[in-house]
């Protein structure tokens, strides 16, 4: 029994041992969950070749409104940064010294008026009594001029009474055009001359408005030739984070390109453009810098969204989902940003899904599942659709230039 006993414990251990081998061998390994991940499809559409720069707002025009007669202001008749309107009453000086000056200018023409009517009378009397040889050539000679220089002398005051009225008239400053007031720089109760360099308010047109910017020497050519072919839009947007229409890209207004300078600046080697916009919001402000975006022509491009496009230590790249529900990496070339999407210039092809939200749980090969369609590129409404569905038809939006002096 005592060598008995201790062989079957080893027995026992053995096929304790054993079974446990088998357990493993059987045992299969758990799969792993899909990752849940949001997608989109890469379209191919046409995007704009455009030139951006930085842009200065300037008013289309700007009037320093002074006095043309010297006197006291009194009263104003508009608030300090108040839109006006042109002919709109701004400023009244005191009129009375000028409707003195009116008031003599037409009693005298009065006056003569009176003497001229007596002139007119002897020289007819001089007349008839001539033809009767009772008097001389000389003295019916003398009548006629003395109404003649009567007549003359009315003339001048007739010429007085006008330049009386229109400095009279001088006394209510008006509008000389529709825009926006500035700060009042003379209050009512001062005397003022009339000096153009003194003024009482500036008034700045600001709709339209203009924007003026710069585009480099090498770009000169090409904007010619577009200009030549059709009216070149601009697109100007305020730079900032939380600026401009989200469902547009940013940008804030749209303009046509309304002057190319003759010459090409020697010290920048740019030359100065100006565009022309409606600004039917005020949204543009003389003195602003904006992000100017000039649109030459369209090109076919691939786009995806721009959160769909990663950094790896190869470089960029992106997670395509396959038809069999898995995560590949794609490496991919990037071109610039049109708002939200970005243009892939290889890497991809139209009608491929990329991965735009859940990357850091990815892993290539990994099971996906699409739980949020994104947007399409250029299309905020459009779903993307099942892997290897064709890209839909119509033109990017929301475009955003972001490298200054670039091309596109």
């Amino acid at each position: 029994m005592k060598k008995v006993v201790p062989c079957l414990c080893m027995l026992l251990a053995i096929a304790s041992l054993a079974c446990e081998k088998d357990a493993k061998a059987n045992k299969k390994p758990k799969e792993k969950p899909p990752v849940a991940v949001s997608a989109a499809l890469a379209v191919q559409r046409e995007v704009p070749v455009r030139i951006t720069s930085i842009g200065t707002v300037e008013a289309l025009s700007t009037v320093s409104v002074s006095s043309r007669v010297e006197g006291a202001i009194e009263s104003a008749h508009f608030s300090e940064g108040q839109d006006v309107r042109k002919g709109q009453l701004l400023f009244t000086i005191d009129r009375r010294p000028f409707a003195a000056v009116l008031e003599g200018a037409q009693a005298n023409l009065q006056k003569d008026l009176a003497l001229l009517d007596e002139y007119r009378k002897e020289r007819d009397r001089a007349e008839t009594i001539y033809k009767q040889d009772l008097i001389s050539r000389q003295d019916y000679d003398q009548a006629v001029t003395k109404a003649a220089s009567q007549k003359a002398v009315i003339a001048a005051d007739q010429a007085a009474v006008d330049a009386a009225r229109l400095t009279l008239g001088y006394c209510e400053i008006r509008a000389p055009l529709s825009g926006r007031t500035g700060p009042l720089l003379v209050n009512p109760g001062n005397v003022v001359k009339a000096d153009p360099a003194s003024a009482l308010v500036v008034i700045r047109q600001v709709q339209p408005i203009n924007v003026r910017f710069s585009v480099p020497q090498k770009d000169l050519m090409a904007v010619r030739q577009a200009r030549a072919r059709n009216t070149l839009v601009v697109r100007a947007k305020l730079p900032g984070p939380n600026s401009g229409d989200a469902a547009n890209g940013g940008l804030m207004e749209s303009g046509t390109l309304s002057f190319l300078d003759s010459q090409v600046d020697a010290a920048t080697g740019a030359v100065m453009l100006k565009a022309l916009f409606p600004n039917g919001q005020k949204i543009l402000w003389p003195g602003q810098f904006v992000e100017v975006g000039l649109d030459l022509s369209t090109r076919s491009a691939l786009l995806v969204p721009a959160q769909a496009v990663q950094t790896g230590p190869d470089g960029p790249f992106v997670f395509v989902v396959t038809a069999k529900k898995t995560a590949s990496v794609r490496t991919v070339s990037p071109g610039e940003t049109l708002g939200d999407d970005m243009v892939i210039l290889n890497g991809l092809e139209p009608g491929e899904m990329v991965v735009t939200a859940g990357h850091l749980l990815l892993t290539p090969g990994a099971k996906v599942e699409v739980v949020q369609d994104s947007p399409s590129p250029g299309n905020d409404k459009g779903k993307a659709g099942p892997a290897g569905a064709g890209p839909a038809s119509g033109k990017a939006q929301g475009e955003d230039p972001t490298r200054s002096g670039g091309r596109s």
